[in-house]
């Protein structure tokens, strides 16, 4: 549908979204108009200045696109490039935002209900005092293995890399015992980011937030992305980050509230509802 279109236009989207009232991420768009590199060249130099213009860390993500593939929180002028050609190769438009403060999270719009919440987290790990943080991921893995989880963690992923850098240490650090070390900026959920269910706790005036926002674009499904300053309970203030027309629900099987069979049931909640029916009593 057209509404299912405007929402996979990440660009167009939020300018709809803001001209409604809605509170969305300050950004802009940058699109290359051919694939000469000296143009892409100057297209991100102007990227640049515009995110200098807003204050480093930047983040950069393609236009199109979900998942979280390509998103990139931007602490230099280096790693700015190096995210920009990432999306240029994959993308020919790019969106520079710039990084609101709070927590990251996403509600899903089910037909006027909001059926689900999760607090989205980074990769992390914890440390034991004994073991790197190289083996404490792999540990992780083993778990998401074991539980089916569809997560692949690569510990050379160069977003790890940075952020490690960043805190002046490596894959061979060991971390005291209790300490969680973050090793991702942004929560990637297919990359060992982790989701927490909220609905339980959501406010209502957020939660209907998301409900109107959904019915505004003309959508009868969506999931909601947005960053909340202060705990989700409360009506604190939040910034939009995109909608989605089509949320995948695979990642709450990993929620620390959630168990897969109520996952199931929202599945299968979404396919009756397309249809036109309700749960029958026996299932």
């Amino acid at each position: 549908t057209g509404a299912a279109t405007l929402a996979r236009d990440k660009d167009s989207a939020s300018y709809f979204m803001s001209r409604m009232g809605y509170s969305v991420a300050e950004g802009k768009a940058f699109a290359l108009s051919s694939t000469n590199k000296h143009e892409r060249d100057r297209t991100i130099g102007r990227a640049y200045r515009y995110a200098t213009r807003l204050g480093l860390p930047i983040i950069t993500k393609p236009n199109s696109g979900s998942r979280g593939r390509r998103v990139v929180l931007a602490y230099t002028k280096h790693e700015f490039y190096d995210a920009m050609e990432g999306i240029f190769a994959y993308d020919n438009v790019a969106l520079v935002q710039r990084k609101a403060i709070g927590e990251d999270h996403r509600i899903v719009v089910l037909d006027g209900t909001v059926i689900t919440a999760c607090e989205r987290r980074p990769l992390s790990v914890t440390g034991d005092g004994q073991s790197t943080i190289e083996a404490l991921l792999r540990q992780k893995q083993r778990i998401f293995d074991q539980i089916d989880q569809p997560s692949r963690i690569n510990p050379r992923n160069s977003s790890i890399t940075r952020v490690l850098q960043r805190r002046k240490m490596s894959l061979e650090s060991v971390p005291q015992e209790g300490e969680r070390v973050a090793l991702m900026d942004t929560a990637n959920l297919m990359s060992g980011g982790e989701a927490i269910d909220v609905t339980a706790s959501l406010h209502p005036g957020i939660a209907q937030t998301a409900i109107n926002l959904t019915r505004d674009m003309g959508l009868y499904l969506s999931s909601v992305d947005m960053i909340v300053d202060g705990n989700i309970s409360e009506q604190n203030p939040f910034v939009i980050l995109e909608i989605n027309s089509a949320p995948g629900l695979d990642h709450f099987l990993n929620t620390r509230a959630t168990k897969a069979k109520s996952v199931e049931d929202m599945y299968f909640d979404v396919m009756m509802s397309f249809f036109g029916r309700s749960r029958p009593n026996n299932l």
